[in-house]
């Protein structure tokens, strides 16, 4: 009798040297401008923050926007306020939802003015309003600060999203660290908010457990591919200062542990490059509808990288196929193989975050 598996992987896409010689040249250079300046531990997080704004890294600064704009949600504690920027879709269309933003750097670096293009990105192709959370950093403020601050904007959002922007709280999503930070925001609301029903969870490679998976024990390149065990260990310590291995391995510090049993889940996308040692991080969807995204070859940052002209080696801030980002076509064929799911499921389809689910919405 033949035997037949209800998951398939192909082995094939999980090779290193598996991807398209663009992407696979994109990456050579990516460690070499990794391996030509410091580390943000050898200089220091403060510094090094300053750094990244002018411009002084191994990466070009930050675009800013003009159509991004500041905003500030009250914290749990008085008369301190959480920063952060919202971008509406271009055109003045009407959005349909409102979707959190929680963006990465290790939980040490970035923060919620950093990241236009790919706020942009998700408010117009998502017609979603985007809030962008500037959370508290590491080392100056490690656990839970950060992501107390991702909880109070969350509930913030629920109460007032409708009234000061027209539109309600479906979505959270972010990457690496922040999809780290969406995932801890989501479980605070199962506990704390049960009412509250979202849309959908957007989970770029994001890192559910800071005991390390053995991926990220394991992966090694000739140079620094973003990131790497070294640095992941300085991000850590930074964020969690002291913690035994046990108290790493808390649900409510990684995620990964969380019994997920009985909870009423919404649809969840999780995109990872194959080229990045959070991918064992990756493929633990519980959802209604889970959509489990490699990108093949890709590294760590590919939805938001910055591309370059690796002959010119000019850099400029766009999303391309050389970072293994698909075209829109591929994402719908994606969102099209979950039809099995879809029927069994009342709930909304992921499609990074541009989904309309009504039945929610009223709840």
């Amino acid at each position: 009798m033949a035997l037949h598996s209800d998951i398939t992987l192909d082995a094939s896409k999980f090779s290193s040297d598996a991807g398209s010689e663009e992407t696979k040249k994109f990456n050579e250079f990516i460690m070499d401008k990794m391996n030509s300046g410091p580390k943000w531990f050898q200089v220091g997080a403060a510094k090094y923050r300053d750094m990244s704004v002018k411009g002084q890294t191994v990466f070009p600064p930050p675009v800013v926007l003009d159509r991004g704009h500041p905003f500030s949600i009250p914290s749990r504690e008085q008369g301190r306020e959480i920063p952060c920027r919202v971008m509406r879709p271009k055109d003045g269309k009407e959005p349909v939802a409102l979707f959190m933003y929680i963006h990465g750097g290790g939980w040490v670096l970035s923060s919620e003015k950093d990241v236009d293009g790919t706020l942009a990105h998700i408010a117009d192709g998502a017609n979603v309003v985007v809030v962008s959370v500037g959370y508290r950093l590491a080392p100056e403020h490690p656990f839970p600060q950060g992501p107390e601050d991702c909880d109070d904007a969350a509930k913030w959002l629920i109460d007032h999203a409708e009234t000061v922007f027209g539109v309600q709280l479906q979505f959270i999503g972010g990457e690496s660290a922040g999809g780290h930070l969406s995932m801890l925001t989501y479980l605070y609301l199962t506990r704390f908010r049960p009412d509250f029903r979202l849309s959908g969870l957007v989970l770029n490679y994001g890192v559910f457990d800071l005991s390390f998976l053995p991926q990220a024990q394991i992966f090694k390149k000739r140079d620094t591919l973003i990131l790497d065990k070294e640095l992941m260990e300085h991000y850590r310590a930074a964020f969690c200062p002291g913690m035994s291995l046990e108290q790493l391995r808390d649900p409510l510090v990684s995620p990964f542990y969380y019994d997920l049993s009985g909870l009423d889940l919404p649809p969840a996308m999780f995109a990872c490059g194959t080229e990045d040692l959070l991918l064992d991080d990756t493929p633990r969807p519980k959802s209604t509808v889970g959509i489990i995204d490699p990108s093949v070859g890709a590294m760590l940052g590919f939805v938001n990288a910055v591309c370059v002209d690796a002959e010119e080696r000019v850099w400029e801030p766009t999303v391309s196929e050389s970072c293994g980002v698909r075209e829109e076509e591929g994402d719908e064929q994606t969102a099209k193989g979950e039809d099995d799911a879809e029927a069994e499921s009342t709930e909304a389809v992921v499609d990074f975050g541009g989904v309309e689910d009504e039945d929610r919405r009223k709840k």
